[in-house]
């Protein structure tokens, strides 16, 4: 083979690897509701079989509506957020529903410091989210 050849090849080696990187998302939303509820089930007190069960759920719910949300946008991020902020807030509805008084407050309590740790992830990947 000549240089042209082999160039060529390692060019196109570099430009797949590259696509395939940016087409692996960087957030797997099953693996984040699946680490909320072990948060959720082992910081809160008391919670009974059924109660994890109707959490899983609802997490569950949350996620495909979000999944559906992201394949369906528009391109208008206000709208989108709008969305989202509808679906979080029908999800701790739904939390408020399941859990009793105290352990609702718990929940509050330890949904803000999840968003303060994710907060603190995106930014520290700068704007970008971690992709160039």
């Amino acid at each position: 083979m000549n240089s042209k050849h082999i160039f060529s090849a390692f060019i196109t080696g570099c430009l797949l690897l590259s696509f395939d990187l940016r087409a692996q998302p960087g957030i797997d939303p099953d693996a984040m509701v699946k680490k909320e509820n072990e948060r959720i089930f082992a910081e809160i007190d008391g919670l009974t079989d059924k109660q994890k069960e109707k959490v899983t759920k609802i997490n569950e719910d949350f996620v495909a509506a979000v999944k559906d949300l992201m394949a369906n946008r528009s391109g208008d991020r206000q709208e989108m957020r709008g969305q989202m902020r509808a679906l979080r807030d029908e999800k701790e509805k739904a939390m408020q529903n399941v859990f009793t008084g105290e352990q609702f407050e718990k929940y509050k309590t330890l949904m803000a410091e999840i968003r303060e740790e994710r907060r603190g992830r995106r930014e520290g990947r700068g704007r970008s989210g971690g992709r160039r």
